[in-house]
This record gives structure tokens, C-alpha cells and sequence, in this order.
């Protein structure tokens, strides 16, 4: 006949009802083990049941109450959680911690990338220290110079974006030499403001918008009355 050993038992003494559960190397009485008892969580992801496509999320969409989400969905859900904080125009509402938190995801994207300088011929004619900055208008995809030595001249110059390209445009406005020193993009008006340094003292400062067939001609609203580009 085999010999037979009795099962050594830890934690506390067995009663009536009780489960053994083996860790690997002893039974233990159930009572001692951390487990998740019948009901709550569990019964909630049994209902639920397992998610249905790669890339879901499993979100509290309230109060006791799980959902599988992916997509707009799912971002929507976390939006509160991911969004970044931007400071207030005062920077008020803004620490040091709130500019590391907003810095640390942008670095860790693109810490790896790498930049270089390069050369292009730009092929256009311009005189000595001719513009000082550049704005870029996002409706055009170009890169507006700012005119400072050039602003007298006949034309100005903005860079296409889509290739790099170089080209001259006939602004069709009086301006001194040394006018502008920069410039700011406003985005409900779709225009380019110029900051005036020669410039200042004069009774027209000027600004870049987009021509459409809707508008007045560049010919007529380079005058006075207009006064933009």
C-alpha cells in the first residue's frame, strides 16, 4: 500500500467552509489570502466582458461604471487627463512645475531628432541687410521676410514652405528705409502685422493679407485709404 502525507497547513486553523490555496511550496488556509471577493469589480468586467479590438481602453465612464473605448471616443474620455495646461496671458496660473510638465513631453518626442544647417541658392536679388525676421502664415504655407534694409525697395521676399523656394513679390506700398524690425501673425484676421522701427514716425505702418478675388485690388489698396499689402 503507498504512503500517503497530510498536506501541512499554515495561517489559521481550518473551519468549516474554508479553501486551501497552494503558494508553491505550502496550503494555505484561503482566509489568510488576498483575493477578490465575488460581486463588485469583478462581476462589473464579467457583464462588461473582454474587449472586442486591438487598442481599446478600459475607462470609468462614471461613477461604478467600465466601458471599452478607442478612438475619438476613448480620447475624449481622457482628454482631461492628457490634455496639456497652457498658462493664462499673465502667466498668473503658471509655476515652475506646470513649465516642466509641459516641456517634458515635447523633449522626450523629440529628443532624438536631429537638426542640421544647410545651404540653398535662393536665386532672388536683395540688398546688404535687407530683412530682420520672419513670419510664417500657416493659410499660405509661406514664410514672410521682414523687410528692413529692403524695405524701400520695389520688392519683398517670403519662402515656400512645400519647397524651400525663394520669391519676390511687388508690395505696392511706401515705406523708409530701415522700416520694420519683425513681425506677428494675427490668426482671426489672417494677417501679418509689421512692427514699425524706421517706420514709426511715418503716418502708414503696414500689414500682409492675402489677396482673394473678393477683395480689392493690390493696385488700388496700396494706397492710403487701404494701407495694406
Amino acid at each position: 500500500m503507498a504512503d500517503y502525507k497530510l498536506p501541512v497547513i499554515t495561517g489559521t486553523s481550518l473551519t468549516t467552509g474554508d479553501l486551501l490555496r497552494w503558494d508553491g511550496s505550502n496550503w494555505i488556509n484561503y482566509a489568510d489570502s488576498i483575493y477578490q471577493a465575488q460581486g463588485d469589480i469583478l462581476d462589473d468586467l464579467n457583464t462588461l466582458g473582454a474587449n472586442s479590438a486591438d487598442g481599446e481602453f478600459l475607462v470609468g465612464t462614471e461613477a461604478g461604471v467600465l466601458a471599452w473605448e478607442s478612438g475619438a471616443t476613448a480620447r475624449t474620455s481622457l482628454q482631461d487627463i492628457l490634455a496639456i495646461k497652457l498658462p493664462s496671458t499673465r502667466l498668473n496660473d503658471w509655476d515652475s512645475t506646470g513649465l516642466v510638465t509641459y516641456l517634458k513631453d515635447i523633449h522626450y518626442k523629440n529628443q532624438n531628432i536631429k537638426f542640421k544647417c544647410g545651404t540653398y541658392a535662393h536665386g532672388i536679388t536683395a540688398v546688404n541687410d535687407a530683412y530682420y525676421g520672419g513670419v510664417y502664415s500657416p493659410t499660405q504655407n509661406r514664410i514672410y521676410l521682414v523687410p528692413r534694409e529692403q524695405a524701400d525697395e520695389s520688392n519683398w521676399h517670403y519662402i515656400d514652405c512645400s519647397d524651400g523656394s525663394v520669391h519676390a513679390y511687388a508690395h505696392g506700398v511706401t515705406a523708409v528705409d530701415v522700416a520694420y524690425v519683425g513681425g506677428v501673425y494675427s490668426p482671426t484676421q489672417n494677417r501679418i502685422y509689421l512692427v514699425p522701427r524706421g517706420q514709426s514716425d511715418e503716418s502708414n505702418w503696414h500689414y500682409i493679407q492675402e489677396f482673394s478675388t473678393a477683395e480689392i485690388s493690390p493696385s488700388i489698396a496700396a494706397n492710403a485709404l487701404f494701407n495694406k499689402l
